[in-house]
């Protein structure tokens, strides 16, 4: 301070200007208030990771850190690290901010997440994915992967298969920047000696490209996902498809006792009543199931296809509308088959809806008459009353398929989907073994048997009841702000996290975990 300033004080500046009470109020800015509260948080990490350093690191991680189309993910990764670390791993942080299919909405948010470094703990590497050189040429086998990736998150944008053109529009260097993408993660990844990588999503941006790239070089890894008090991590995999539940469904065989497998039996039957009457948390049925007739013979129960558990699952047919066509151009020449399209009941709300238009394939098939039967979302069907009806249910990756083996329904396969190797399904590896099975369905020549039935009831009870974490530790925005105020070593400590975190540490499944917790309560 000057010695003026110190003898008259500061000069005072004029009085701003009267506010104008019909002016807008200006929001707050969440992602950087979301950035400051764990920028704060962080010298509570740096406190308790003062008090108990490990001597030697105990194994080595990386963590993926990427912008989440302005959710608090980076923030919930970086969280996820620390408490990492605190075990006595050595942690190494991956920024990248690379923007290649939309995941980066707001260019800012870049810089209010790299703000947040400075607050972390002493000792965290961070790695710049964006610094990391080009690496080798990417191959075929990237341009491929790259195209895959490319069109399942133009899908996921446009929330439908059949505008994904207005998306490669707006994106024509995108598939370009993901092949580049794949040389320098698989540099930066190979250079590390890491045990394993924890990384967002596995579909979504960038994290498509760290699981690819993983599983290339033999790296174990971790992937999570969420929705609004729901929280999941599959290793090896990706979150959202279910990837560890055979391995689950085996660990959790061996070790339940005949009584354990009753109650959960007992449990996932339950869990099946609420949902067959639409009384489930999700309230998924427009009308509770009343036993009414109706004339299905092959029921095709569409999933949400934009949803993360949806993408990236074909296997005999190149997508949904190819796979419908192929159904009705074989049942077409079935005198008196019919078969029913059901849209998911969950696309009745605004903010599920999707943006496919199965207009075209109605005209294609009208010739049908009534053996083409498409029920939308709001019609007042139950989808149980057609399962019980069908001859052959076949589901895209929807938990529709185990409760239509419960339900003692042929259910035939076309896609990649976690119960594909469970006795109560068939999984036929071509088109034609596709289509001869379900010859076989409309003629009886298929049979759930009652030991499928039982393995498809402990595998419901482990998927409905054991698979998901329903807590408020997520990065969902609403959930986001209910967990950052509690103290590190207050929250760690609870269930779901603790749960969440050893799951991590002992690479075991998540459901194995709640399914004991679950039996033993």
């Amino acid at each position: 301070m000057s010695f003026l300033s110190a003898l008259f004080g500061p000069k005072k500046s004029p009085p701003p200007p009267p506010k104008d009470p019909g002016a807008p109020t200006k929001k707050p800015n969440r992602f950087r208030r979301d950035a400051d509260s764990f920028a704060a948080r962080c010298t509570l990490w740096t406190t308790l990771l003062a008090k108990s350093p490990a001597d030697k690191p105990t194994g080595h991680v990386a963590v993926v850190v990427s912008p989440w189309i302005s959710t608090p993910v980076p923030f919930f990764a970086l969280e996820c690290a620390l408490a990492l670390r605190q075990t006595g791993l050595h942690v190494t942080l991956l920024w990248d901010s690379t923007e290649i299919v939309g995941n980066v909405p707001n260019k800012k948010h870049v810089d209010v997440i790299a703000s947040v470094f400075p607050a972390l703990p002493p000792g965290m590497q961070i790695v710049d994915i964006s610094a990391a050189g080009e690496g080798t040429p990417p191959t075929e086998a990237d341009t491929a992967l790259a195209t895959r990736i490319v069109y399942e998150n133009a899908v996921r944008n446009v929330r439908g298969e059949m505008n994904v053109e207005t998306f490669f529009a707006a994106h024509p260097e995108a598939e370009a920047d993901t092949r580049a993408h794949f040389a320098r993660i698989r540099q930066t990844l190979a250079g590390l000696s890491l045990d394993w990588l924890l990384v967002p999503g596995g579909i979504f941006g960038v994290s498509a490209v760290y699981v690819e790239i993983a599983r290339e070089l033999g790296l174990h890894f971790s992937t999570f996902d969420s929705g609004p008090g729901r929280l999941r991590v599959v290793h090896d995999g990706v979150a959202a498809h279910l990837a560890d539940l055979p391995r689950a469904f085996e660990i959790m065989n061996a070790e339940m006792s005949d009584a354990q497998k009753a109650r959960g039996r007992e449990l996932a039957f339950a869990e099946m009543d609420r949902r067959t009457q639409g009384s489930d948390d999700r309230n998924l049925q427009v009308t509770p199931a009343t036993g009414a007739e109706h004339r299905c013979d092959i029921l095709i129960p569409l999933n949400i296809r934009w949803d993360s558990a949806a993408l990236s699952r074909q296997r005999l047919f190149a997508s949904v509308e190819e796979s419908i066509a192929a159904v009705l151009d074989w049942a077409a020449a079935k005198p008196g088959v019919t078969v029913c399209i059901r849209q998911h009941p969950s696309e009745r709300r605004d903010h599920m809806r999707g943006s496919d238009n199965w207009q075209h394939l109605k005209d294609r098939f009208a010739h049908m008459g009534e053996r083409a039967r498409w029920i939308a979302a709001t019609d007042p069907v139950n989808t149980y009353d057609l399962i019980r009806v069908a001859r052959a249910v076949l589901p895209h990756t929807s938990t529709v398929g185990i409760e239509a083996a419960l339900l003692g329904r042929p259910v035939i396969l076309s896609t990649r989907v976690y119960y594909g190797a469970f006795s109560f399904v068939w999984n036929p590896s071509t088109r034609e073994e596709f289509f001869a099975l379900l010859e076989q369905s409309l003629t009886g020549g298929l049979f759930v048997t009652e030991s499928a039935k039982a393995e498809a009831a402990l595998a419901y009870f482990i998927t409905q009841q054991c698979s998901v974490l329903r807590t408020r530790f997520t990065p969902q925005n609403d959930d986001y702000v209910r967990w950052i105020e509690t103290p590190p070593d207050t929250l760690w400590q609870e269930p779901e996290p603790h749960d969440f975190l050893t799951a991590m540490l002992t690479r075991e499944p998540l459901p194995a975990l709640r399914a004991r917790r679950i039996l033993a309560a």
